[in-house]
């Protein structure tokens, strides 16, 4: 896929997100997970195929996890690394966000490349611990209490509007 054609997926992807967060009702499930990878990063790629299988056995809608990158690099996920205070170094990562506004978060670096982690021990997995607090309902508390929440000062709407403002401004 070429670049405009990633940036284009990406872009229109945010606009889904953002769209997705302003119909949903009440809801439970506490965090969101952002997926910033690129092209190359199939083990990431398979850590989110993963993380979509727990999130739709938990009942969570498209809006509680999101992947850019996966076509390459966009601007999307260039500026949602900015607006989140990270580099592109950051890549590839998990952004997990609370549902809490201010939101809180927390940053997983994830393995790049196309290695095999199949053998690799669970202490080197630090996603699994994410999908076990998603595993225990009970421990929304657990998963609201991640993070420092200093990078971004608002909800998770607002940290995608900033993003698709900058995008159409720049």
């Amino acid at each position: 896929m070429s670049l405009d054609r990633a940036d284009q997926h990406d872009e229109d992807k945010l606009e889904r997100w953002r769209n997705a967060l302003l119909s949903e009702g009440p809801n439970d499930f506490p965090i969101h997970a952002l997926f910033l990878v690129s092209d190359q990063d199939q083990v990431a790629h398979d850590i989110f195929r993963e993380f979509r299988r727990h999130f739709e056995e938990s009942g969570a809608g498209f809006q509680h996890l999101v992947i850019l990158g996966q076509h390459g690099v966009s601007r999307s996920e260039i500026g949602l690394l900015s607006n989140l205070h990270l580099s592109l170094d950051s890549v590839p990562c998990l952004i997990v966000l609370s549902t809490a506004n201010p939101m809180l978060f927390d940053k997983v670096a994830l393995p790049p490349g196309s290695s095999d982690i199949q053998a690799d021990e669970e202490s080197s997995k630090p996603w699994l611990a994410v999908i076990a607090g998603i595993k225990c309902q009970g421990q929304r508390a657990r998963l609201d209490g991640m993070g420092s929440g200093d990078l971004f000062n608002g909800s998770v709407r607002e940290l995608i509007e900033r993003t698709l403002v900058d995008l159409k401004s720049g």
